[in-house]
């Protein structure tokens, strides 16, 4: 039956009073009758029109989040969406980041056009690798450990603020990363268990999954392997669900890096298993990454033209030392092709994808004085453009997103290694601000948090279906149980500092080798080292120390973290005139001035200054790695404005012994690296800094004093007190041969 007729079998008609004979209506009321139907069918029409837009808006923020109710699993699919041509269709103008509170985790996006910003989700401190996943919602890892490997990964919905458990890690596992298929809709994830009483991964075991974010529940199996070899960690999971996943050698003891043993593909069901015949060990420097269409792979290649690439050169493999192309592996061939006008005499020490379809970023390394640095390459034109970043004498900045073609996000680097940050896709150094650059102009992008680690850039009100127009920030408001409450201001204090070494604790358990086992000591600003000495560079000239910077910040961006190197120190000698004083670090010293070498020979001269090598200083300085294994972080100390840092300095330096050199000398280190709003200023006790930085002095000194500050940077005051540090009885004596020596901890 048709509409029509339905409608006229509801509609009723004009009756006379004889019942058997058939009616016929006049031609007056056959018009009216004919416009109440069509009246009707309109109505009907509207109502369905009406019905079907409302059921499509209401599915973006409720129907495809609905749960089954008896499973907790989802009925639907966590699949998200795709923006692959927003930057050509307006750009990309919202800023995703995170960053710690000290109780909490905050995700906040800012609109990058009127520096608005909203929170998105105020989640719990042990977390880590946050992805949107959706304009509804976000996925990351839960319930991270000492060890930072997490128990699940959870979707959040950020319109209700409730979580689902998306997949759990195997009894005895934890989940150390993740990757998801351009779609959203297939997740590979890296599973690691360490072997009993054993801090590092060699030797435990390593599982990777395959996930149907639409079936999350049931995990597909596809490597189980012991740590004690090249295991397999997932690099990219294609939209029908194939994993690739390069081969990592954990703890390597030949190298500090562990990275491109060679490649693999597998199919999502554990099917059509294969290594990769064209990547193998020795034609690869860098990890390769997924082009957001998932047709290709793009990664820095080795041509063989600078020896074997499985060939240890300096500490470190050949083609991971010297990478000379830039290459893309063909996902369905398998084929690599090897991008033109890109001469095999560079050295391309970092590739990714672009945000601008077609282009990748490339830092390439040049024997030719100013060709290096970074790169926006096109594909199809096989072009450069070069992507300038501002130079400051004491900043680093980093590349962040391309906005629009002409338009790029720029981020200034906290030095501190203690600031790497893992809530956003890699293990990186924190922001202190970041800038809006369109080639003329540079805006100031207005941050609500003092360090910001960066996950992503999305396009214009990418979550206004969810947030409204009228969004509004969600304060943290954190809460204790009752047993907590009674040590609330304690554990406030140590939230401070819980996450404060995750660059470190990464380093040692995956990268380090075992003290058994270390054959070099390599680490990202080793690389960068060598890779300039490589290009012909000498060291102490200014052509070094622009390729060094360069390429140690594209190292650091693409291998983990900043190197556990951020303690200054600086070394005061104080002795009668002529003195001979031997001075050995026991640990491993960088950006040293002057030179160490094997060790310090000084000569002692007036008003605490001295002799090396015939060159007069006033202090020995240098950075170093802490030779103390697990350091507790002070909790004694004073949190005070920034503006107030010099005055606490000159107070416990005073109290402590310091002459005015030293306390000037470690003000002006404050000055020039707390960017905060406050800072906690502590220090560690003469025996603690003396574990942290060991010195062998010959002969012994009459008086000798190591002291290690520490500053924290935090966005605000406690709503608690803080006991003052504890001093020794008496200030440094300064009589005879007095070594002092003064560090610097800035988190």
């Amino acid at each position: 039956m048709d509409s029509a007729q339905q409608n006229q079998d509801t509609t009723p008609s004009i009756q006379t009073d004889v019942p058997d004979q058939p009616q016929t209506a006049s031609p007056s009321s056959s018009k009216k009758r004919l416009f109440i139907i069509i009246g009707i069918i309109v109505v009907v029409v509207l109502t369905a029109i009406a019905l079907l837009l409302s059921n499509s808006a209401s599915s973006l923020t409720e129907n495809n989040d609905q749960l089954n109710n008896n499973t907790g699993t989802p009925s639907g699919s966590f699949a998200g969406e795709q923006v692959p041509d927003a930057i050509t269709a307006g750009g990309l103008n919202t800023l995703i980041y995170g960053a710690w509170t000290g109780v909490s985790s905050e995700i906040k996006a800012v609109n990058l056009k009127s520096n608005d910003s909203t929170t998105l989700a105020t989640l719990p401190l042990n977390i880590k690798k946050v992805s949107v996943l959706s304009p509804q919602r976000l996925l990351y890892i839960d319930q991270t450990n000492e060890r930072d490997h997490g128990t699940q990964i959870v979707s959040y919905q950020i319109a209700n603020r409730q979580t689902e458990t998306v997949v759990k890690a195997d009894n005895g596992f934890g989940i150390d990363d993740y990757v998801l298929s351009p779609n959203k809709k297939y997740m590979a994830t890296w599973e690691v268990s360490f072997a009993d009483g054993s801090e590092i991964l060699s030797g435990g075991r390593s599982r990777v999954y395959a996930i149907d974010l639409s079936n999350p529940e049931k995990k597909q199996l596809l490597y189980n392997e012991v740590a004690d070899q090249p295991i397999h960690y997932p690099r990219a999971v294609l939209n029908d669900g194939k994993v690739f996943a390069d081969k990592f050698l954990p703890n390597d003891p030949a190298s500090g890096a562990g990275w491109a043993y060679g490649m693999s593909v597998v199919d999502f069901d554990g099917g059509n298993k294969q290594d990769v015949e064209s990547m193998q060990e020795g034609t690869y420097g860098t990890q390769p990454s997924l082009s957001p269409d998932g047709k290709t792979l793009v990664f820095a290649g080795y041509d063989g033209s600078r020896g074997d690439g499985k060939s240890l050169n300096d500490g470190f493999r050949q083609a991971l030392l010297t990478p000379n192309t830039v290459e893309l592996l063909d996902t369905q061939t398998l084929e690599r092709r090897v991008l033109g006008n890109l001469p095999n005499t560079n050295i391309y020490s970092n590739v990714q994808w672009e945000t601008i379809p077609g282009s990748i970023t490339i830092t390439q390394l040049s024997q030719t004085e100013g060709e290096s640095g970074l790169f926006s390459y096109n594909i199809s034109s096989g072009t450069l453009k070069e992507i300038v970043l501002p130079e400051d004498e004491f900043s680093s900045y980093s590349f962040l997103s391309h906005l629009s073609t002409d338009t790029i996000l720029i981020g200034k680097i906290d030095e501190s290694n203690s600031s790497g940050g893992n809530l956003g896709e890699e293990y990186a150094a924190s922001l202190t601000a970041v800038y809006k650059n369109d080639g003329s102009t540079e805006e100031n992008i207005r941050l609500s948090n003092t360090l910001a680690q960066f996950i992503t850039t999305l396009p214009d009100n990418y979550f206004q279906n969810v947030l409204g127009a009228k969004a509004y920030a969600q304060e943290a408001n954190p809460t204790f149980t009752l047993e907590q409450e009674n040590d609330k201001n304690n554990l406030q204090l140590q939230t401070f500092f819980m996450k404060t070494e995750l660059p470190v604790i990464r380093e040692r358990q995956q990268t380090e080798p075992s003290p058994e086992q270390k054959l070099t000591d390599n680490s990202c600003r080793d690389l960068a080292t060598k890779q300039c000495l490589a290009q012909g560079f000498q060291e102490d000239t200014n052509a070094f120390d622009r390729c060094h910077d360069k390429a140690w910040d594209a190292n650091r961006a693409t291998k983990g973290t900043p190197d556990a190197v951020c303690k200054k120190s600086p070394l005061y000698i104080y002795g009668t005139p002529g003195q001979k004083v031997n001075i050995k670090i026991q640990t491993n010293v960088y950006n040293d001035n002057p030179k160490y070498g094997n060790g310090y020979e000084v000569t002692t001269l007036e008003n605490g200054a001295m002799e090396v090598n015939g060159v007069v200083y006033n202090a020995l300085n240098y950075d170093y790695r802490s030779n103390s294994r697990r350091l507790e972080k002070p909790t004694r100390g004073r949190v005070v404005p920034t503006s107030s840092v010099s005055s606490i300095i000159n107070n416990y330096g005073t109290r402590l012994g310091l002459n005015k050199k030293e306390i000037s000398n470690l003000v002006r280190f404050a000055k020039e690296n707390v960017t905060s709003p406050y800072v906690f200023v502590s220090f560690y006790d003469h025996e603690t800094s003396k574990r942290i930085l060991p010195l062998s002095i010959s002969p012994t000194p009459d008086n000798y004093l190591n002291v290690v500050f520490y500053f924290k940077q935090v966005s605000s005051l406690p709503d608690f007190e803080i006991k003052d540090p504890l001093f020794p009885s008496e200030p440094l004596h300064r009589s005879g041969l007095t070594v002092v020596e003064v560090s610097e901890i800035i988190e």
